[in-house]
């Protein structure tokens, strides 16, 4: 089966509409999916968060972009530019 992109809907969504769907093609209880989805939820978040990409099989692969703009000041030991720099050393991030 292939994917196309196209525009989403305006309108997302909710969990709950979503487990009822899945609910109804499964022989599980509406408990059992939202349980299931949030736990699901809760790792991709867990694997975002420790810098992993996820693949969901053919559903789709998430990952976090970071794009970064910084302007540093003339002082180089200003309170700003400590800032920027302690804030990337704690992101993993080489300046």
């Amino acid at each position: 089966m292939k994917y196309y992109p196209q525009m989403a809907p305006t309108t997302p969504m909710s969990l709950a509409q979503i487990v009822k769907r899945v609910e109804k093609r499964l022989t599980v209880s509406s408990a059992d999916v939202k349980a299931v989805l949030e736990a699901l939820q809760f790792e991709v978040m867990e694997a975002l968060e420790n810098g992993n990409t996820v693949r969901l099989g053919d559903l789709c692969r998430v990952y976090i972009i970071l794009h970064i703009n910084f302007i540093f000041q003339k002082d180089k030991n200003s309170i700003y530019n400590r800032l920027i720099i302690s804030a990337c050393q704690m992101m993993k991030i080489v300046l």
